[in-house]
């Protein structure tokens, strides 16, 4: 007997911030490694949309790049690897997370997206290059992998209305609702008693 869970949402009455208003501010976090973030490819893309910020924390990046970039686009903030609170921090301070992988590498062709989870539920705007079957019910943007094509799919998005972009916002409770502790409980009960 088996079930698949795509994440779980740590046990906890802490209230989240939620957007009232979407920025055009980004942030992709996590391993920069270009199979995992297609980091140049962001980066590029970035320095191209001055009107939007990216800010970029994580590990196994070309930390080299990221300062060049960040060194001459004022849109372009590198942060390096942040103590968890620092992170939240920053999270919360921004509209979307970026989660950039490269659908040609295997290793993500079968990922759960235990990122975006987290994100949702600090009720970020996810933007993604996979569509996930794991996440059926959340609203979140799909977006090209090919740098021109990624480039327009961002400027779309930022140009939508508040009212369209806030109902891709706040999803926390929905996601809490998805993928909490009890949820996961209640999975691993039914396969004991199947």
């Amino acid at each position: 007997n088996s079930t698949i869970l795509p994440g779980v949402i740590p046990q906890g009455n802490e209230k989240l911030p939620g957007i009232k208003k979407a920025k055009g501010t980004f942030l992709l976090s996590g391993a920069l490694s270009e199979e995992i973030s297609m980091l140049s490819m962001v980066l590029n893309t970035f320095s191209k949309l001055p009107d939007c910020e990216l800010h970029v924390t994580g590990s196994k990046g070309n930390e080299d790049l990221l300062q060049e970039y960040a060194n001459m686009f004022s849109n372009i903030h590198w942060h390096g690897q942040l103590p968890f609170k620092d992170y939240l921090n920053l999270l919360h301070s921004v509209s979307f997370q970026l989660s950039t992988r490269d659908i040609r590498f295997p290793e993500n062709q079968c990922n759960f997206p235990s990122k975006i989870i987290e994100a949702l539920y600090h009720n970020r705007i996810i933007i993604s290059t996979i569509q996930y079957p794991q996440l059926d019910g959340v609203k979140y943007f799909t977006v090209s992998s090919v740098e021109e094509d990624f480039r327009n799919d961002i400027k779309r998005i930022v140009s939508l209305s508040q009212t369209d972009l806030l109902s891709y916002a706040n999803q926390g409770d929905l996601v809490s609702s998805m993928y909490s502790v009890e949820v996961w409980n209640t999975a691993m009960e039914k396969i004991e008693n199947e």
